[in-house]
Protein backbone atom coordinates (compact mmCIF):
# COMPACT_ATOMS: atom_id res chain seq x y z
CA UNK A 1 0.00 0.00 0.00
CA UNK A 2 1.01 3.75 -0.98
CA UNK A 3 0.64 4.89 1.99
CA UNK A 4 2.47 2.50 3.96
CA UNK A 5 5.26 2.88 2.01
CA UNK A 6 5.41 6.87 2.89
CA UNK A 7 5.03 6.41 6.45
CA UNK A 8 7.95 4.44 6.45
CA UNK A 9 10.31 6.30 4.24
CA UNK A 10 8.70 9.74 6.93
CA UNK A 11 9.82 7.52 9.59
CA UNK A 12 13.28 7.10 8.16
CA UNK A 13 13.54 10.53 7.99
CA UNK A 14 12.14 10.94 11.36
CA UNK A 15 15.28 8.23 12.82
CA UNK A 16 17.99 10.46 11.06
CA UNK A 17 16.74 14.39 11.97
CA UNK A 18 18.05 16.13 14.36
CA UNK A 19 16.30 19.10 14.57
CA UNK A 20 13.65 18.94 17.12
CA UNK A 21 10.94 21.04 14.65
CA UNK A 22 11.25 19.31 11.41
CA UNK A 23 11.05 16.07 13.79
CA UNK A 24 8.01 17.33 14.85
CA UNK A 25 6.69 18.57 11.23
CA UNK A 26 7.67 14.88 10.07
CA UNK A 27 5.91 13.05 13.23
CA UNK A 28 2.68 15.34 11.90
CA UNK A 29 2.62 14.13 8.40
CA UNK A 30 3.35 10.58 9.64
CA UNK A 31 0.03 10.70 11.52
CA UNK A 32 -1.43 11.82 8.85
CA UNK A 33 -1.11 8.93 6.92
CA UNK A 34 -1.84 7.03 9.93
CA UNK A 35 -5.42 8.75 9.89
CA UNK A 36 -5.99 8.62 6.23
CA UNK A 37 -5.04 4.62 6.49
CA UNK A 38 -7.58 4.04 9.68
CA UNK A 39 -10.48 6.03 7.83
CA UNK A 40 -10.28 3.84 4.94
CA UNK A 41 -10.17 0.54 7.16
CA UNK A 42 -13.34 2.11 8.95
CA UNK A 43 -15.04 2.95 5.75
CA UNK A 44 -14.05 -0.83 4.11
CA UNK A 45 -15.70 -2.51 7.12
CA UNK A 46 -18.74 -0.13 6.96
CA UNK A 47 -19.65 -0.62 3.32
CA UNK A 48 -18.60 -4.45 3.86
CA UNK A 49 -21.31 -4.35 6.61
CA UNK A 50 -23.94 -2.73 4.53
CA UNK A 51 -22.94 -4.99 1.22
CA UNK A 52 -23.71 -7.92 3.78
CA UNK A 53 -27.43 -6.32 5.09
CA UNK A 54 -28.28 -6.19 1.30
CA UNK A 55 -27.68 -9.72 0.73
CA UNK A 56 -29.58 -11.14 3.67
Amino acid sequence: MEFERIINHKQNELYEEDDFEESCRINAEIAEYASRINDLHIWYRTNQELDSRRHS
